[in-house]
C-alpha cells in the first residue's frame, strides 16, 4: 500500500483541519441562533440541571419535563456552570466536540480503507464538515452532533470486529468491543432508539463482511446487558419521578405515536404517510449533503460491484451502514432530516473513496476541484448563516442575549426575588439562569408579600398588553421599569418585547 510523503500527508491533514476551523469560526463568530428548532428546550434543560439538580429528568420553564434522555445537558452542566448561563459556546459545548470527534475519527477511519492513507481520510473528513446538516448541527444545543460522534465509534467498532479473525482475541479485540457497547449505551442516553440502527447494521455485516451470520457475536453479547443497565437505571429514576411522564410522553409521543403517525410528534397525514412519505428521507440525503450525495450513492455502487475480499469490507460495511439508516427512519410516520445525521460520517468516507476511484489519473486536478467544491460549499453555508433567513429579524438570538445579561446585571444592583410571565417559549429565562414556573401565582404571591421584586415580562397580545398596567388593575404596586428589549416580530418565542421591572409595595397616604 503506498503511502504519500510526509509533506503531503501534512498539507492534506491541514487542508482537512482548515474546513473545520473555517466551519467553527463561521459558526461561533456568526449570529446567535439559540431561538432556532428546539434549542429553548435543550437550553432550559440544562439550565435546570445545573440550577435545580434534576439530573434525572429535568425541566424547561421549571414546569416541561425533557422529551429526550439527558446525556447532552449532563455534558453541558460542567461548562455552562463555569462560564454561565450568557455563554452560547457554553451550551453548544457538547455538539462542538463531538463535531471535533467525528471529525477525527472519520481522518483516522479512512487509513483502514482500500487504498487508504492520509489522503483518502482528510478528503472524507472534508467532505464531513463542507456540507449543510453537519455545519448546522456541529454548533447546535441538540443532541444530533454527540449521537453521530457515538454512532460512529460503535459502526467503525462493529465493522473492525467483523473483518477480524474468528480466533483473534485479546485486548485489542474486548477494546473494541467495548467502543461498540459503550457508543450504543451512551447513543441510548442521548437520543433514544435511534441506536437501534446499529443492532440492525451488526448482523448484516456480520453476513456481507465475515461471510456468516454466526460472526455477529464478534461483538461480545455479554455487552449487551452492561450496555442496557445505564439506559434502563436512567428509566427507572424518571419512573420513580413521573411515571405518567414515562408512559405517555417518552413513549407514547417520543416513540409509538412518532412512529405511527398518532401521536403530535408523527406527521399530520398520520399512519399513512408510513406509505406515502417513504422517499422523503432519500430525498433529505441526496439534498442536505450535496455536492456529496452523489459521490456517496457512486460509492455505494462501487461496493458492491468490488471483489468480495478485506479491499471491498470498508465500503461494503459504509453503504450497508448508510441504507440501514435510511431505511430505519423512513419506517415511521414522523421524518425529519436531522434523523439521519449518523449516516453522514459513513457517507463522506464512502464520498471519498468514490472521489479518488475516479479522479486516480487526474494528477493535480483532483485535489483542485476538492478544494474548489469545498471551499464553495463552505462560503455558501457561511454567507447562508450570516444572513439569518430563518431568523424573524437580523440580530433576533443576539438582542435576546444582551437583554439577559443587562437584565441580570441590573438585578445584581438590587438583589430581589425574580419572577416571569408572558414570555413564551423564549430561552430568556434559561440564558438568565433560572429555571421556574412562570405566572401569575407566584406573582400574586409576591405582591401579597409586600416586599420588592423583579419582573421579567413579555407583552400580551388582549388587553391590557404591558405588565404595569396588568399589575395595577390587581393590586395597588408600584412598578418600575427598568430595561426593556428591542421590539421585534412577535413569534411563538418571542413576544414583541420583554422587559425587566421593579415592583415594590405602593407608598401608604399619609
Amino acid at each position: 500500500m503506498s503511502r504519500p510523503r510526509p509533506s503531503v500527508a501534512a498539507r492534506w491533514i491541514g487542508a482537512a483541519a482548515a474546513t473545520l476551523v473555517w466551519l467553527l469560526a463561521a459558526r461561533i463568530a456568526g449570529p446567535c441562533d439559540l431561538y432556532d428548532q428546539a434549542q429553548p428546550k435543550t437550553i432550559g434543560y440544562t439550565t435546570d440541571v445545573v440550577v435545580n439538580d434534576r439530573w434525572i429528568l429535568p425541566y424547561s420553564l421549571g414546569v416541561e419535563p425533557a422529551t429526550k434522555p439527558p446525556l447532552y445537558n449532563w455534558v453541558a452542566a460542567g461548562p455552562v456552570a463555569a462560564f454561565g448561563f450568557d455563554s452560547t459556546l457554553a451550551h453548544k459545548l457538547p455538539s462542538v466536540l463531538a463535531l471535533v470527534g467525528t471529525w477525527a475519527l472519520v481522518l483516522l477511519a479512512g487509513w483502514r480503507w482500500p487504498g487508504g492513507a492520509v489522503t483518502l481520510g482528510a478528503t472524507a473528513a472534508i467532505m464531513l464538515v463542507a456540507q449543510y446538516p453537519v455545519f448546522k448541527l456541529g454548533y447546535l444545543a441538540r443532541p444530533d452532533m454527540l449521537l453521530t460522534l457515538l454512532m460512529a465509534v460503535s459502526w467503525v467498532a462493529a465493522t473492525t470486529l467483523m473483518m477480524s479473525r474468528a480466533d483473534d482475541a485479546g485486548r485489542r479485540r474486548t477494546l473494541w468491543q467495548v467502543l461498540f457497547w459503550g457508543g450504543i449505551a451512551f447513543g441510548a442516553l442521548t437520543k433514544g432508539p435511534a441506536v437501534l440502527t446499529l443492532l440492525v447494521y451488526t448482523p448484516i455485516a456480520a453476513r456481507v463482511i465475515a461471510g456468516r451470520w454466526g460472526a455477529v457475536t464478534r461483538v461480545g453479547l455479554w455487552g449487551l446487558p452492561l450496555a442496557l443497565v445505564p439506559v434502563a437505571a436512567w428509566l427507572y429514576g424518571v419512573w420513580r419521578v413521573d411515571p405518567v411522564h414515562l408512559r405517555e410522553e417518552l413513549w407514547f409521543q417520543e416513540i409509538y405515536g412518532r412512529v405511527t403517525g398518532t401521536g403530535r410528534e408523527g406527521s399530520r397525514e398520520g399512519t399513512v404517510s408510513l406509505l406515502t412519505d417513504g422517499g422523503n428521507v432519500v430525498a433529505y440525503f441526496v439534498v442536505r449533503f450535496l455536492p456529496w450525495s452523489v459521490l456517496a450513492i457512486f460509492g455505494i455502487w462501487d461496493a458492491w460491484r468490488t471483489r468480495r475480499d478485506d479491499h471491498a469490507a470498508w465500503p461494503r460495511g459504509a453503504a450497508i451502514f448508510v441504507i440501514v439508516v435510511i431505511v430505519f427512519f423512513s419506517v415511521s410516520a414522523g421524518k425529519r432530516a436531522d434523523y439521519i445525521a449518523p449516516a453522514y460520517p459513513a457517507a463522506a468516507l464512502l464520498a471519498a473513496w468514490s472521489w479518488q476511484r475516479r479522479t486516480a489519473g487526474w494528477g493535480r486536478w483532483g485535489p483542485s476541484l476538492l478544494g474548489v467544491a469545498a471551499v464553495t460549499a463552505l462560503l455558501t453555508l457561511t454567507v447562508h448563516n450570516e444572513r439569518q433567513p430563518v431568523a424573524p429579524a437580523a440580530g433576533f438570538g443576539d438582542e435576546l442575549v444582551e437583554f439577559a445579561r443587562a437584565a441580570n446585571a441590573e438585578i445584581a444592583r438590587g438583589p430581589a426575588p425574580v419572577e416571569f410571565l408572558w414570555i413564551g417559549e423564549t430561552p430568556v429565562q434559561a440564558v438568565m439562569g433560572f429555571s421556574q414556573a412562570p405566572g401569575k401565582p407566584a406573582l400574586d404571591a409576591r405582591i401579597g408579600a409586600g416586599r420588592p421584586f423583579w419582573v421579567v415580562a413579555g407583552r400580551k397580545t388582549s388587553d391590557p398588553g404591558d405588565f404595569a398596567a396588568w399589575a395595577h388593575l390587581r393590586r395597588p404596586v408600584r412598578v418600575e421599569p427598568r430595561i426593556r428589549s428591542k421590539e421585534l416580530p412577535r413569534t411563538r418565542g418571542w413576544p414583541v418585547q420583554i422587559s425587566l421591572f421593579r415592583v415594590e409595595p405602593a407608598a401608604q397616604p399619609q
